[in-house]
């Protein structure tokens, strides 16, 4: 519910009509904003600093191939008005980045967002991970002090021939991510390293095709970020002008009388019952109407059974689980009083040959979130294609019921069960599920969602 101050101005009823009207109107473009806000809407321009090591830079490099250059080209595409300002520091160590973190944040004191990374020059030069932690925490602690929304770029390292990783960097941006509340990107050069037509000579710098690819993975969560900057600076606008108008209001009575009243959220019943759907493609729908996607469908479904529930749509195609697993605080903070959400991530992973340690580490840190938000989770599981191998596929697919049962929630184990190879129930890319599929998909899933929010 909302609560406001309404100002009896007795003989001034002319003010009064007028105040009441003021407010309704700013409630009324508040929520507005948050329901239809989107990048196109945010046209003052944002200044992003990217602020990082070589990974940066334009070192071997033509002007425009840079990774900030790419993510400023990819921002701009999808309608965000951005610079993204390069700070890039070849060889330079995490110590050395905070030598020169006041000075850079000095020399651009405007800026909107801070995107950076460090840690891959410790790892080379061998410094001991508890110094890296420890320089990684006062630049973080020296960003968010100034109140810029911040990214941070995380690097896991290969071993054994690209087998698996090693967790000793790892551990430094997940526990610094969770301490200050910082957005993560797990694996900067996810889907790039180890692949030489996406990498310069060296074999460890992006080249201009590898950048592209990291700038299109991480633009969506950024674009998110930007979004939701847009609508903090509308609505503080907003609310300022309120307080404008309550105080000249106030002054212009001698003698107010005051009274509280209540105005009580639209359409808010306690019966709700709201469903997250967080994913890529297989939830945004992609090739399909707004209203033939599994969440839309499931929702109609769903309310055959209790016209209360509500499925909402968190998905956003090419999505990988580090794409989730970044994003997803962010929003689940966007809907709250959740009965459950649903995690549907792997399909791009396996798509792309991302190594299953890392698809597993993502699940795993999405499911621990939202189990510590007290949130009921169901996880969707994915099967990897069979021309990845017998190895591969046994380690992807034995994810999903082991996150499950290490964090006591429930499982689908397959997602496409039934659909996919069905050329009938499948678009022409014979992957993403048609009208039809997602239809059948509804069918076998929605009791399964249905007793978890009847429970």
């Amino acid at each position: 519910m909302f609560y406001i101050r309404n100002l009896n101005l007795q003989s001034h009823m002319g003010k009064k009509n007028a105040l009441k009207r003021t407010i309704f109107t700013i409630i009324a473009l508040i929520v507005s904003l948050y329901a239809t806000i989107s990048p196109i809407h945010a046209q003052e321009t944002k200044k992003i600093l990217a602020f990082g090591d070589s990974l940066f830079s334009s070192n071997g490099l033509d002007e425009g191939d840079s990774f900030p250059d790419r993510l400023e080209t990819n921002l701009r595409q999808i309608g965000h008005s951005v610079d993204v300002i390069s700070a890039g520091f070849d060889g330079f160590t995490s110590e050395r980045a905070l030598t020169v973190i006041d000075e850079v944040l000095d020399e651009n004191p405007d800026i909107d967002m801070v995107i950076f990374i460090f840690g891959g020059n410790d790892y080379f030069e061998q410094v001991p991970t508890d110094f890296t932690h420890k320089n990684m925490d006062l630049m973080l602690e020296k960003i968010t002090s100034r109140g810029i929304p911040t990214i941070m770029a995380g690097l896991i390292i290969p071993y054994n021939g690209y087998l698996g990783f090693s967790d000793r960097l790892n551990d430094v941006y997940t526990d610094l991510a969770d301490k200050y509340q910082v957005v993560l990107d797990p694996f900067f050069l996810e889907g790039v390293a180890g692949v030489p037509e996406l990498n310069q000579p060296d074999g460890i710098h992006p080249n201009k095709f590898g950048n592209t690819v990291i700038a299109g993975r991480i633009s969506p969560m950024v674009s998110e970020m930007l979004v939701s900057i847009d609508r903090q600076d509308r609505v503080q606008t907003l609310l300022s002008q309120m307080d404008d108008t309550l105080q000249k209001v106030s002054a212009s009575d001698d003698n107010p009388q005051e009274e509280t009243s209540i105005i009580p959220a639209a359409n808010v019943s306690e019966n709700d019952v709201n469903i997250l759907i967080v994913g890529d493609s297989l939830v945004a729908g992609y090739g399909l109407a707004p209203e033939l996607s599994f969440p839309a469908q499931l929702e109609e479904k769903l309310k055959e059974l209790n016209p209360n529930i509500t499925v909402h749509n968190a998905g956003v195609s090419g999505d990988t689980s580090s794409g989730g697993m970044s994003r997803l605080e962010w929003v689940i903070s966007s809907y709250p009083d959740l009965d459950l959400v649903v995690l549907l991530f792997g399909g791009n992973d396996a798509l792309r040959g991302i190594h299953p340690d890392l698809t597993r580490r993502n699940m795993d840190k999405m499911t621990e979130l939202l189990k510590n938000k007290n949130i009921p989770t169901l996880i969707a599981g994915m099967v990897a294609p069979p021309n990845l191998g017998g190895v591969y596929g046994n380690s992807f697919n034995s994810i999903y019921p082991e996150v499950a049962e290490k964090h006591g929630v429930a499982l689908y184990p397959f997602y496409l069960d039934g659909v996919a190879g069905e050329i009938e129930l499948n678009q022409s890319d014979r992957i993403h599920p048609n009208a039809e599929g997602v239809a059948y998909i509804v069918e076998r899933i929605s009791p399964v969602i249905y007793d978890l929010v009847s429970e």
